[in-house]
C-alpha cells in the first residue's frame, strides 16, 4: 500500500522554511554577508599569504612522497627479474586456504576456561544450587531413626 506524502524535495523545502527566522523573509533571504573591516587589509593578506605557503608545501610533500613509491615500485620491478625470488613467511608457513577461527581458538589455556565456564551455565540449569534460597540449620532426620532397620556390619 503506497501511501501519498510529498517528495523529500518538498518536505525539505517545506522544513527550511518553516525553521527559517522571521527577518529572512525578504527576496535576499539574509544571505547578504556584512562588508569586512578594510582597517586589516594587511593582516588579512598576510593570513592568505601563509595559508597559501601550507597548502603548497604540502603539495610538494605529497608529490615527493608520491614520486618515491613510484621509484620504489620501479625498482622493485627491475630487482624481480634477478634470478628466483626469496621465501617469505607465508609460502615457509605453507597453511593455504584455512578458515577462520576465533580468537580463543588461539590460545588453549583460554579455551578451556571458557569451556569450564559454559559446562557450569549448563549446569546450572539442572537443579537448585547446595546452600541456596532460604534453608535454615539442620533440624535432624525428618522421620526419625528406624530401630528395626539394620545396615551395618557387627565388629568382633
Amino acid at each position: 500500500a503506497a501511501v501519498n506524502r510529498p517528495s523529500l524535495g518538498e518536505r525539505r523545502s517545506a522544513h527550511d522554511r518553516s525553521r527559517r527566522a522571521p527577518d529572512d523573509q525578504g527576496p535576499d533571504r539574509g544571505l547578504a554577508a556584512p562588508l569586512p573591516d578594510m582597517s586589516d587589509v594587511g593582516a588579512y593578506a598576510a593570513a592568505e599569504g601563509a595559508s597559501h605557503k601550507r597548502k603548497k608545501a604540502r603539495a610538494e610533500a605529497y608529490d615527493k612522497s608520491n614520486l618515491r613509491a613510484e621509484q620504489y615500485v620501479l625498482d622493485r620491478e627491475d630487482d624481480a627479474f634477478e634470478g628466483r625470488r626469496g621465501l617469505t613467511r607465508q609460502m615457509a608457513k605453507n597453511k593455504g586456504l584455512t578458515p577462520h577461527r576465533k580468537k580463543l581458538a588461539r590460545n588453549p589455556r583460554a579455551m578451556a576456561r571458557e569451556k569450564f565456564r559454559r559446562a557450569g551455565v549448563r549446569l546450572s540449569g539442572k537443579g537448585a544450587k547446595a546452600g541456596a534460597g532460604n534453608s535454615a540449620a539442620y533440624g535432624g532426620e525428618g522421620t526419625g531413626i528406624k530401630t528395626n532397620t539394620v545396615r551395618s556390619r557387627k565388629f568382633k
